[in-house]
């Protein structure tokens, strides 16, 4: 039957918003609110054409208000981004960092290929935190392929390495290959040449099985939630099956091999089965006693290597070598083959991009009204009486606050991508400014009033984005907002830059999950190459140097040179012609005017900075001292003097810490003065906040690239001076067998002999194990004294032995390290001078926060520097880390003694 075409009937129930129900309820309204007073309701009555006006504009803000949401996001060519909005999918926001040993084979086996499995072997000794890894090769991997490999796995786990953790040694598995011998009985249907390479299959994959993906499908449709499938790193080939991630054998079992072949499909029985090679026969048990070199099955190159007897019934079966031989590929390809690979994921999490609407287009409803008002766009007519024009100006008044409400309704959805946006951009036309002649705004706004409104509107908006962020630092579990961080706003009060501060934080989010436990990759120096705490907490706090940027350069590149306050004022008022220091200038100019300086906004002091050099005398010379960098971002320190018979304008500084009085330049004019006192505020809070960065240096990365017995034994006497040490260093475990042999000896001194050195002096010698000598540092004019000496030591030391042995990390013939300075001990570095991170209470917050993010298993040391041990320790930094990424060996060795020399004096020092 043919189905008729025809225009269905529009329903007759009308929806609350429609126009004619808008009319009704309105009509109805205004009945019983005029009562007597008001009897003419027909359509020509002014109040009904107002009332009809309204109700469509309504209805078009109404349809207007109800398209998708993306729609009123849209903002852009590219439409509705939801990162832009904070909103980040599954796979943004649930993988993280390695964590576990098995969270690094994931990664590497994901990452490299040709790998066919891998174990980490962590490394208790000399050193935690030490990785070997040991990789499984897909068979018949050439030399070349192998080392492309080894590089390859280098690299990614440098580029993911965890704080605290390193990679010592590469190798692969060697393994020997079993010829398999036995007698298997098969079904009648079986094929006995496809049965043999499944046996063989069977066979191999038991000693390596190596890792598999699984089927991302399978997992959705199990209802396994994306948390789960995105769990510990980013995979970007498939979901990898943690059943596959086996730990290294140490023993291997016959027995599980007739269990296997029993498993294939036509396999009727196992009548025997065993391996072999040269030397041995295994019908049992398999032991590895190291797991570098383990065993497998050998695959037969032609049918003569075959040792498996195929029976049916009591015949021996023949088979077709290529068709085994084919079959075990099959086999092979279909367990380590190409898998699922995630190609198509992110269509998983795929939305509709929006619409982009033009919904800030406002036509006004006074040109909706017929011309005889006059209030349309053609105007008031002009042979209309004075006061019929003063008429048509009430009505437009009237009119304008329903303009201004549907015009701003407009805007607001315009704008609603701006509100929600991650950025500090605030839609600022909420009240709109509306287009003459029609609405004659110089005549009927008060413009103060408007621009006060305005400016709550803003402040209001601020206030709604504030609270949005709040929302999605709920969402992913942060707080971008702590409430200290208002106590330390020293720099600005411009509530838009905690927004911008924010908004960065929130959009670094999916980054520093993943990134969060990262070290920095030693094989790049690349400034954006950072630890992951390093980026989290530089967003949170609002830190200017997220980047490994030298913070001692910022100066010079000003010419500017940072001295301390004491090189300012005791040894600079000798070396400058200009007399900077001013006893008391208010008194000196009691008779003369002086004022504050008064706040204004000023362009960017550096775009032009030569010419504002010159006008501050300090700058001229290129000198900036610490206190003024940190107290002149304060405009009360400032203040102006007229010097009137001269027709300038001093310009001076108060020193709150010295209480002295500066003289900063002089000024033609009030004007000039007030500029560049504002300028060069702005320009040391730059300054300020540029200067506010860290570094953190792994102590474990320090260690010798060369000298694995580094290892040394020292004796201290009770003022803690060296007595006793070892003359050369030994390895971990023998350096604690002579502890032990040491403190013994000291307790009995035969053992101690005395000899006389080239210098005709007498030195204290203790032979220990393994040819080590434990000697004493001081020599002795003749054998009395030294005997002497070595009882009274011996006596104070037997009091307490444990506390005056100490084992020593020997860096060079000097540098004696303690025994944990490498182990899982980092060391932060702060430059001190800046307005904030020379406040006791804004370090101890960031000490706090930092013990709060970093692995509760590694050991903080923290150190505000001044600008010569920062820069000190800045040099060695960059050439050790430029000699890690260079993989100079010699160049290592050298800057990572130097850096440990620094670190070790500072940690003393705070000692």
């Amino acid at each position: 039957m043919s189905k008729e075409i025809y225009i269905k009937r529009k329903d007759d129930k009308q929806s609350a918003t429609s126009f004619a129900t808008l009319q009704k309820n309105a009509l109805e309204a205004v009945q019983q609110m005029s009562g007597n007073i008001w009897t003419d309701f027909n359509e020509h009555d002014p109040g009904v054409t107002i009332l009809d006006v309204l109700n469509y504009a309504l209805t078009e803000l109404d349809y207007k208000g109800k398209f998708p949401l993306e729609d009123y996001l849209n903002c852009s060519a590219k439409g509705f981004v939801a990162e832009d909005f904070g909103l980040y999918n599954p796979m943004q926001v649930y993988p993280s960092g390695p964590v576990t040993k098995d969270d690094y084979r994931k990664l590497i086996f994901d990452r490299v290929s040709g790998v066919l499995d891998l174990w980490l072997l962590e490394k208790v000794e000399p050193f935690p935190g030490l990785y070997d890894i040991l990789l499984e090769l897909q068979p018949g991997t050439s030399e070349t392929e192998k080392a492309k490999i080894k590089e390859d796995v280098y690299q990614v786990f440098h580029q993911h390495r965890n704080l605290g953790e390193d990679l010592n040694t590469i190798d692969w598995i060697h393994r020997e290959e079993l010829e398999l011998y036995g007698e298997i009985l098969l079904d009648e249907a079986a094929d006995a040449s496809d049965i043999l390479g499944k046996i063989y299959m069977a066979c191999s994959s038991y000693f390596a099985a190596g890792i598999r993906y699984r089927q991302l499908q399978d997992l959705i449709s199990q209802g396994v939630e994306w948390d789960e499938i995105f769990k510990g790193p980013l995979i970007t080939r498939g979901v990898i099956d943690n059943a596959s991630l086996k730990p290294l054998k140490d023993k291997y079992y016959v027995s599980d091999l007739h269990h296997r072949i029993r498993k294939i499909k036509g396999v009727k029985s196992v009548m025997n089965i065993s391996l072999r090679n040269e030397d041995s026969l295994f019908t049992e048990e398999i032991s590895v006693p190291d797991p570098q070199y383990s065993y497998t099955v050998k695959l037969p190159q032609n049918s003569g290597e075959v040792h498996l007897r195929l029976f049916k019934d009591s015949n021996s079966l023949s088979f077709d070598f290529r068709q085994a031989l084919k079959s075990f590929k099959e086999q092979r390809a279909l367990l380590h083959g190409k898998q699922n690979l995630l190609t198509t994921i992110e269509n998983q999490f795929d939305y509709h991009r929006g619409k982009y609407r033009k919904l800030k287009e406002y036509y006004s409803i006074q040109n909706d009204f017929p011309e005889f008002y006059g209030i349309n766009e053609m105007g008031v007519p002009k042979y209309f009486s004075e006061e019929r024009k003063a008429e048509a100006w009430q009505l437009k008044a009237y009119l304008l606050l329903y303009d201004l409400l549907l015009a701003g309704s407009m805007s607001e959805l315009e704008n609603a991508h701006q509100l929600l946006k991650l950025s500090p951009e605030i839609p600022r036309n909420s009240l709109p400014r509306l287009k003459e002649p029609v609405y004659l705004w110089s005549h009927l706004v008060d413009e103060d009033s408007f621009n006060g409104a305005r400016e709550y509107s803003v402040g209001f908006r601020v206030e709604e984005k504030q609270k949005l962020y709040g929302v999605l630092d709920a969402l992913y579990g942060e707080n971008s907002n702590p409430e200290i961080l208002k106590d330390f706003d020293f720099y600005s009060q411009n509530p838009m830059d905690d927004l911008r501060r924010r908004a960065h934080f929130i959009r670094m989010l999916p980054k520093m999950g993943v990134e969060k436990s990262n070290g920095v990759n030693l094989l790049t120096i690349d400034p954006e190459n950072v630890a992951g705490i390093k980026k989290w907490v530089s967003a949170k706090m609002g830190f200017e140097q997220e980047n490994e940027m030298p913070v001692t350069n910022i100066f010079a590149r000003y010419s500017l040179k940072l001295i301390s306050d004491s090189e300012f004022y005791d040894d600079m008022r000798g070396m400058l012609n200009i007399d900077f220091i001013l006893d008391d200038p208010l008194e000196e100019f009691k008779q003369r005017d002086s004022f504050d300086v008064p706040e204004m906004e000023v362009e960017d002091p550096t775009e032009d900075y030569t010419s504002f050099q010159e006008k501050i005398y300090l700058l001229r010379h290129n000198i900036l001292f610490e206190s003024l960098l940190r107290e002149g971002i304060n405009l009360k320190r400032y203040r102006i003097i007229t010097i009137k018979e001269e027709g300038e304008y001093l310009l001076i500084y108060r020193s709150e810490e010295r209480r002295e009085w500066i003289n900063l330049g002089r000024f033609r004019s009030k004007a000039e003065a007030v500029r560049i006192a504002n300028q060069f505020r702005q320009f040391l809070i730059l300054l300020n906040r540029q200067s506010e960065s860290f570094y953190l240096v792994e102590h474990l990365l320090l260690r010798s690239v060369y000298q694995a017995d580094g290892y040394s034994l020292q004796i201290k006497d009770p003022v803690g001076n060296v007595a006793f040490s070892l003359l050369s260093p030994v390895g971990w475990t023998s350096v604690h067998q002579l502890k032990g042999e040491a403190q013994k000896a000291l307790t009995d001194l035969s053992s101690f002999r005395i000899e006389r050195t080239e210098r005709e002096n007498y030195i204290l010698l203790l032979q220990l194990s393994g040819d080590s000598i434990l000697y004493c540092i001081q020599e002795f004019s003749d054998e009395e004294k030294a005997r002497s000496y070595l009882a009274e030591f011996a006596d104070g030391y037997g009091a307490d032995a444990e506390k005056y042995t100490q084992v020593c990390y020997q860096r060079d013939n000097e540098l004696m390290l303690p025994h944990d300075f490498m182990d899982f001990e980092v060391s932060l570095v702060f430059p001190a001078w800046s307005a904030r991170f020379h406040n006791v209470k804004f370090r101890d917050w960031c000490e706090e926060v930092l013990a709060e993010r970093l692995p509760a298993h590694l050991r903080m040391q923290n150190y505000w520097l001044d600008v010569p041990d920062m820069r000190e320790f800045e040099l060695l930094y960059f050439q050790w880390r430029e000699a890690l990424a260079n993989r100079n060996g010699e160049e290592t060795e050298r800057t990572s003694i130097a850096l440990s020399r620094f670190l070790y004096r500072k940690r003393e020092d705070k000692i």
